[in-house]
């Protein structure tokens, strides 16, 4: 996988590049939770939660200490309506980086979830 193309694919709004190159890497090295996380972030996009969904947990279980992952996953879960599921995943990247922005999104599931 050509990271620079993957840039540039991204950075022009290719989404559809992207998903070539993420897919290109993959097929090479299937079990990269980077691209992993890649492709459950351009899934997450494209409106695809379930797709998200599978990606990030498979990420999540190559690669336990890839933050953004359990970050990515938490947001998915919360599209979901899996709010337990979310706090349990933003709690997880919170543990391993602290992230102003993962505290926040922690916060706002947190207040939906205690809201009922």
């Amino acid at each position: 996988l050509d990271q620079l193309d993957l840039a540039v694919a991204l950075d022009a709004g290719d989404a559809d590049g992207a998903q070539r190159d993420v897919d290109a890497g993959l097929s090479v090295d299937p079990d990269s939770a980077h691209l992993l996380s890649l492709r459950g972030q351009l899934c997450q996009d494209a409106g695809d939660l379930e797709g998200a969904r599978a990606s990030l947990d498979a990420a999540t279980r190559v690669d336990p200490g890839l933050a953004a992952a359990w970050a990515n996953l938490g947001s998915v879960l919360y599209d979901l309506g899996d709010l337990v599921g979310s706090i349990a995943s933003l709690e997880g990247s919170l543990a391993l980086i602290d992230d102003a922005d993962v505290r926040d999104n922690l916060a706002v599931v947190s207040r939906v979830l205690a809201a009922g």
